[in-house]
């Protein structure tokens, strides 16, 4: 059978208006054409292409579509489908199709979001409610009997003409990899509290968490990208799977996000395989990069958990979201019941009216900045303007030669602050913008950056000194013994003291080492 075969005689719905001969011409690259006007026919076929993405949803409805095109394209690749029986089917052929697409001879997989490793990896967990899930081989004529039997929608005739256009212009995108390009789906969600989701709707943006620190989330980002976004393309996902008193489900436009940032598919735990009965609560994850620390939250609807039991606080900050959701038009939805919340069952959405009171003002308690004393050594020309701390941490690095543990400690501390609700937030988005500024790849070059820097400062003031005719006296007798410290050991002995203690009893033991050693301080 011939992939025409599988078509419909009708023709395909139109997408937006026509094109005019003038549009036509700016794609053929040639006509008549004012230079102000290129821009604004630029913009409006952007919009169209984007109701295209839209309406084509080859992720929802139109998955066999693609797969078709990508055969048509690669007719040595084999087109696949996952399926599944549902509790209430007698025969084996009263399956249901739950994807299509298609896989190389490479074992690679395809569909509309690009490539994946494998069709377990692209297929994700089966959360739809199947008994038994299979991954088989889908023909042509498979095709055409399920679309006979209405198990898929019809094809219109040029709807896979439509596809390949749409591959095409994907091709082009700068992320692509000769494959299509990587990106979200169409449609994915994101999990919050309540109070998180209150601060999202007054601010109209979500705030990203940084990679910065943590290695095992930098090999997920592209080069370059610090911030990202975790969204999860099903409503099952393992990341919301328990949730307290309140829990906050947003869908999102997928589209928006990946004509504007990279994005991808991410298996963060490795437990992607859904033949394996305990990886099918894994999250699902679609993660968006960022250069900045803050995108714009595109809602399409949003779905707020409560429980029965939840206390007037709870109600009243859940009360808040709601209103907050009004102000921005953006369709609400209630529940009580956990499992009606996930699956987005509409029938037993609960009567928003319950939700009542004002949420009560809380005390802000001043948080420990463990990132405070880096920020001085970046911000700070002077000696005498750090703080005990950041001095600590000058002299390490430039008296020390272990820069690795400083760099190990700053890593930890960035990691620890990596969440958007750290108190730390606001100074990792400072050291981020700072290392992208010096083109600081990595936190070990911000360290050597940064002691680099400080002994220049010396030698600055030092050099003055001596313009100035000014020489440094003795210290002060008995200095060595009111730090705590003694000169007595091995010039070794001495130097792991003084690595060892830090701050003036470790300046005492290093001084003494230098003595030992016949070296000035």
């Amino acid at each position: 059978m011939n992939i025409d075969d599988v078509m419909g005689k009708n023709k395909p719905k139109q997408v937006g208006r026509k094109f005019t001969e003038m549009e036509l011409a700016i794609m053929e690259g040639g006509g008549s054409i004012e230079p102000e006007e290129i821009d604004l026919i630029r913009e409006e076929l952007a919009k169209q292409f984007e109701q295209f993405v839209t309406e084509e949803d080859y992720m929802a409805g139109h998955c066999h579509v693609m797969a078709l095109a990508l055969k048509k394209l690669n007719p040595s690749w084999k087109i696949r489908a996952h399926i599944g029986w549902d509790e209430e089917a007698e025969e084996e052929e009263e399956y249901r199709v739950d994807h299509v697409y298609i896989v190389a001879p490479d074992g690679s997989a395809y569909d509309c979001r690009g490539r994946f490793s494998n069709e377990q990896e692209l297929v994700g967990p089966d959360n739809t409610g199947g008994v038994e899930t299979q991954f088989v081989d889908y023909s042509l004529d498979d095709i055409k009997a399920d679309i006979a039997s209405g198990e898929l929608k019809p094809i219109a005739k040029g709807d896979i003409d439509n596809a390949i256009k749409f591959i095409n212009n994907i091709k082009k995108s700068p992320s692509s990899r000769g494959g299509l390009a990587e990106a979200i789906s169409s449609r994915v969600f994101h999990y919050t509290r309540a109070g998180t989701a209150a601060k999202i709707l007054s601010s109209g943006e979500f705030e990203l968490s940084s990679t910065l620190g943590a290695s095992w989330e930098q090999q997920f980002a592209p080069k370059g990208y610090t911030y990202f976004l975790s969204t999860t393309r099903t409503r099952f996902g393992g990341y919301h799977q328990s949730v307290g008193s309140d829990a906050v489900l947003f869908e999102l436009d997928g589209n928006f996000y990946n004509q504007r940032y990279p994005g991808k598919a991410v298996d963060y735990w490795n437990n992607r395989n859904p033949l394996q009965s305990y990886h099918r609560s894994h999250e699902a994850e679609d993660r968006i990069f960022s250069k900045e620390p803050a995108v714009p939250a595109v809602i399409i609807k949003m779905d707020v958990y409560i429980s029965a039991e939840a206390e007037p606080q709870t109600l009243a900050r859940v009360r808040k979201i709601a209103l907050l959701a009004k102000q921005r038009g953006i369709p609400i939805g209630l529940y009580t019941d956990a499992d009606a919340w996930r699956l987005g069952d509409e029938r037993k959405q609960a009567d928003i009216s319950m939700l009542r009171g004002q949420e009560p003002s809380r005390k802000n308690y001043p948080s420990r900045r463990y990132l405070k004393r880096w920020i001085e050594l970046i911000s700070a020309n002077k000696q005498n303007q750090l703080s005990k701390d950041a001095d600590r941490i000058r002299y390490d690095l430039m008296y020390t030669y272990d820069k690795e543990s400083a760099a190990k400690s700053l890593d930890t501390d960035l990691s620890n602050a990596r969440k958007p609700d750290s108190s730390d937030r606001p100074d990792v988005v400072k050291i981020v913008r700072y290392m992208h500024a010096n083109k600081l790849p990595t936190v070990r070059a911000l360290v050597d950056h940064l002691a680099d820097k400080w002994k220049t400062i010396k030698n600055e003031r030092v050099n003055e000194n001596f313009a100035d005719g000014k020489v440094k006296g003795k210290s002060r007798p008995g200095r060595v013994k009111r730090a705590g410290a003694s000169c007595n050991g091995s010039v070794t002995d001495l130097r792991s003291k003084a690595k060892k203690y830090g701050g003036e009893r470790g300046k005492m033991y290093h001084w003494c080492a230098n003595m030992k050693s016949g070296r000035s301080k």
